[in-house]
């Protein structure tokens, strides 16, 4: 199952050599249809286009949410999976996570169980709705529409053998701030819970007033809906839209995922910065308070590199002349050298460029070591494991180490190697300030008050000494960390990995998978379509089936 036919036959034909014989196709289909259920529902919808033109696309959903759900709890339960962790879950209830996110060119909407216990792997995260579209407002509408917003609303009462469901919503914040209509975090009212204006959020001040699925509601019918209004959204605390789903703000999950991918990133900007401040002024001190890559740095710039390269070849090359003892090797290494000499010559200094210099360059090679990779056309963020060893304490000190390791290596100028030492300490302390923020909040076990206490205390600590080191530069997922990631965990009593956005962030490298290897050779993009979907859904299914 989840194969091609000629997947299938090729790996029939090879394990009927070793004597092991495979149910005919027509069984293997029938079965297939016995597991998905007819659940899979595929047709063309109208959607709108980065040029703005309305076009038609292929669109999948899981049909009858509420008997779906039905089905893979009953599946759980049969299995044994079912869990209430520890009745942090009351045992009269049930939780299901919604999410939502773009990646790999489509849009994609899942589905989890909360009661289990890793409900975020991809075992557990079934895709239930996907088109090859951008996560635009006017998208989302269009893509809720037509069974899926109606259906998972009405989950919201649904019963699963006397237990209640209780949906959550999960996501990065964009896709957040598109379902509940607000017009994004660079707007000035930018948080989803509460009305804290942006340019206050740098003050340590409790948020005035929050917000709720009404206040929202109420504050988008108060807004002139014609597009000349747009800039006067503001007036209306950014309610732009009118929100998509009626699932009640507390119940939508801080997204603990992003909200590490930002701080981490922003740390490390900071950490480049002072990096080329310290070498912008080896470039700019006297030659006798230069080592020898120092002076690369002042007289090339940005191409002390290549100096410094071709001095290291020219010394290899007169170490060479020295030693020759033919006329032959003689001429050979003259030669050479004086060609080496010529390209120093002509080499030329060239403005330092953001991340050129020896120190500030360092610290990739320190990422490297680590294995962690800045994406190039991602503003050289972070991906979450890379985030987590970057907030491991080996790395983040290694990071500040080099900086220092360099400096020395370039001027033996006291006060700009005691500028690197300040560096060291600063991001030193900011760094374990968060992980330990990290490591408190980034789990899927329970939390109890002691421990919300300690969280809280650690929160204020980072947020402190962030304020102190950079004032006017606190982001919008810093005062969600600050404000409402505690509230929402002190309600539900669990770390913010347990309901979280990493599992619906996963599942585009699975789907991405079943397009390139399984739907390879499917040319008609409904049928393709259907095969991905329905190839998902037995590889959750079956699994189960058979456990």
């Amino acid at each position: 199952m989840g194969m091609s036919w000629r997947q299938g036959r090729k790996h029939g034909a090879l394990l009927k050599k070793v004597g092991v014989l495979l149910e005919n196709e027509k069984s293997v289909r029938n079965l297939t249809r016995e597991i998905v259920s007819n659940f899979v529902d595929v047709g063309k919808k109208k959607f709108i286009g980065e040029d703005g033109n309305e076009f038609e696309e292929t669109y999948a959903r899981v049909a009858g949410l509420e008997k779906f759900v039905d089905t893979l709890l009953d599946l759980y339960n049969k299995t044994n999976m079912l869990t209430w962790h520890n009745n942090t879950i009351p045992e009269n209830e049930i939780w299901v996570q919604f999410g939502g996110d773009h990646g790999k060119s489509s849009l994609k909407c899942t589905l989890q169980i909360a009661n289990l216990d890793k409900p975020n792997s991809q075992h557990n995260t079934v895709v239930v709705a996907m088109a090859s579209v951008r996560d635009t407002h006017t998208n989302l509408v269009r893509f809720l529409d037509g069974g899926l917003g109606d259906e998972l609303s009405a989950l919201q009462s649904h019963v699963w053998q006397g237990k209640k469901i209780k949906v959550f919503l999960n996501g990065d914040y964009d896709f957040l701030c598109k379902v509940y209509g607000l017009s994004g975090p660079q707007g000035t009212y930018p948080c989803l819970w509460c009305l804290m204006p942006r340019q206050t959020m740098h003050k340590e001040e409790n948020p005035s007033q929050e917000r709720t699925l009404g206040s929202l509601s109420s504050d988008h019918h108060r807004f002139p809906s014609d597009d000349s209004n747009k800039r006067e959204v503001a007036k209306y605390n950014n309610s732009l839209h009118q929100p998509l789903l009626p699932i009640e703000l507390d119940k939508v999950v801080p997204p603990y995922l992003h909200i590490l991918l930002g701080i981490v990133l922003k740390h490390h900007k900071f950490l480049e910065n002072a990096a080329d401040v310290i070498d912008k002024k080896i470039m700019n001190q006297p030659e006798e308070r230069l080592t020898e890559l120092g002076r690369h740095v002042k007289r090339y710039g940005a191409n002390w590199q290549k100096a410094q390269q071709l001095q290291e070849r020219l010394e290899f090359e007169h170490g060479c002349l020295v030693f020759s003892e033919t006329e032959e090797d003689i001429k050979k290494y003259t030669a050479q050298t004086q060609s080496t000499e010529h390209a120093l010559s002509l080499l030329e200094h060239t403005d330092l460029k953001p991340r050129s210099g020896p120190v500030a360059s360092s610290l990739d090679t320190i990422l490297n070591k680590h294995r962690i990779t800045p994406q190039a056309y991602h503003s050289r963020s972070f991906v979450g494991n890379h985030c987590h060893k970057y907030m491991n304490v080996d790395t983040h000190k290694d990071l500040t180490q080099i900086l220092i390791t360099k400096t020395q290596a370039c001027t033996n100028n006291p006060m700009i190697v005691d500028e690197a030492f300040q560096v060291k300490l600063l991001f030193d302390d900011l760094n374990l300030a968060f992980s330990k923020v990290h490591t408190d909040i980034s789990h899927t076990k329970l939390v109890n008050e002691e421990s919300i206490d300690n969280i809280q205390k650690n929160i204020s600590t980072y947020l402190t000494l962030y304020r102190r080191l950079f004032p006017q530069k606190i982001i919008p997922k810093q005062h969600i960390l600050e404000h409402h990631c505690i509230s929402h965990i002190k309600q539900y009593k669990l770390g913010l990995g347990l309901l979280g956005e990493q599992g619906t962030e996963s599942c585009h490298q699975s789907i991405s998978y079943l397009e390139k290897v399984r739907a390879r050779g499917i040319v008609d993009p409904t049928q393709k379509l259907r095969h991905i979907m329905t190839t998902h859904l037995v590889n959750i299914l079956a699994r189960l089936r058979v456990q």
